[in-house]
């Protein structure tokens, strides 16, 4: 076995087992677990020795990738999820490129993403876009230090050493996204808190016509050009949640800009709230 399957999980059990029989003797397994309360690293246990703790909060940021990549003892790495299966072909260019006389040091590959039983994201227009972050690849070639949400695993090499797979139902990842609607707000939302923050603190900023543009400009793309219309009723649902997260985050970038966060908020009306009492005990003094 020439790479390592790493496995971030939190409360898997349902899901947990049918991974770890995706990669089960093709490549080394390590499981971080954010301390679950069920049963995955029970089930875990049955596929691997390797388990460690790692606590986060619901999203990988550096120090958990950085954490991984010191725990991995092959020249390869895979960043895996429970709620992805990679097709045998996948594997078999995964095993290929792990070898390490392919020439290529990461492989790249797009996603398709089932909700309901439904393909609903088909943004395969463009694979060139996911070149410059992959889920596999050499462990000294991940750069860290442009890690931001959404692209976790930025690369230092050139794109010549990146192979890029075909968008085709054998050499994507199938991506088995378990959400309701309750699911997908929580989701969204602690991804959205993040993601804003992080564009924030790199100098961007907003304004009522952004917000609108782009929360606007997020669901035709969803909806239309990446062809969640063909997905029905799923199709519309994900494109309005994907203009919903869309419009929270730059909500936030706004509320950052304007000191309107939560905190400020609190400081506001309790000032508000003390110049009232104030009223009222110096009413109640003069009668």
């Amino acid at each position: 076995m020439n790479y390592t399957a790493v496995i971030g999980v939190y409360n898997e059990e349902d899901r947990i087992e049918i991974t770890l029989k995706n990669f089960n003797k093709k490549a080394h397994i390590i499981i971080i677990d954010n301390y679950s309360t069920d049963k995955t690293v029970s089930i875990a246990k049955k596929y691997t020795e390797q388990i460690y703790k790692f606590k986060n909060n619901g999203a990988h940021g550096v120090d958990y990738y950085k954490y991984a990549l010191s725990l991995v003892k092959t020249n390869y790495v895979y960043f895996a999820s429970a709620a992805e299966i990679v097709p045998l072909e996948v594997l078999r260019v995964f095993d290929f490129v792990a070898m390490g006389d392919s020439g290529f040091n990461a492989v790249a590959c797009m996603r398709k993403s089932i909700s309901s039983g439904v393909w609903t994201h088909r943004n395969w227009s463009n694979p060139e876009r996911i070149t410059t972050s992959a889920l596999f690849a050499r462990k000294d070639c991940f750069d860290f230090s442009k890690h931001r949400i959404h692209s976790e695993r930025p690369l230092n090499i050139p794109r010549s050493e990146v192979l890029l797979l075909p968008a085709n139902d054998e050499n994507v990842i199938w991506q088995f996204r378990d959400y309701d609607v309750t699911v997908t707000e929580l989701k969204h939302s602690a991804y959205g808190v993040i993601e804003a923050k992080q564009r924030f603190d790199n100098g961007e900023r907003s304004n009522i016509l952004k917000i609108i543009i782009l929360s606007v400009r997020e669901f035709f793309s969803s909806y239309l050009l990446d062809g969640g219309i063909k997905a029905g009723s799923i199709g519309f649902f994900t494109a309005v949640w994907r203009s919903q997260m869309r419009f929270n985050i730059q909500v936030r970038i706004w509320e950052y800009q304007n000191h309107k966060t939560l905190d400020d908020i609190k400081d506001i009306h309790k000032k508000m709230k003390k110049k009232m009492i104030s009223e009222v005990e110096l009413n109640r003094i003069k009668k």
